[in-house]
């Protein structure tokens, strides 16, 4: 798992963020999805491409700021990036979120 950070020349205000999902979890997963509070937690709205065995989303948010996200297999399994920037208590028991800064 990786996430790539790239603030635009052209909207300063911007930052490109590319999520990958790669590892064991890619072999038999059929959709991978990004929910996050950028997104409001919706599994279903950041749909990821999937090439060769890794599962990619770019996005752009506002500079400035924290999000909190994890990426949804299948619809049913919920997973932190190991390279967030750090974890955060989500409120439903002991799950953790992983925070991007950008």
């Amino acid at each position: 798992m990786a996430i790539t950070k790239k603030y635009l020349k052209s909207k300063p205000e911007v930052c490109r963020v590319r999520f990958e999902f790669d590892g064991e979890e890619v072999a038999c997963a059929g959709r991978v999805c990004v929910a996050g509070d950028f997104n409001g937690w919706d599994a279903c709205a950041a749909p990821m491409t999937k090439k060769k065995n890794c599962f990619t989303y770019t996005v752009d948010l506002p500079a400035g700021q924290q999000y909190r996200f994890r990426y949804v297999v299948d619809g049913q399994t919920w997973h932190n990036d190991a390279q967030a920037d750090l974890f955060e208590n989500s409120g439903l028991g002991d799950s953790l979120n992983s925070v991007i800064a950008v």
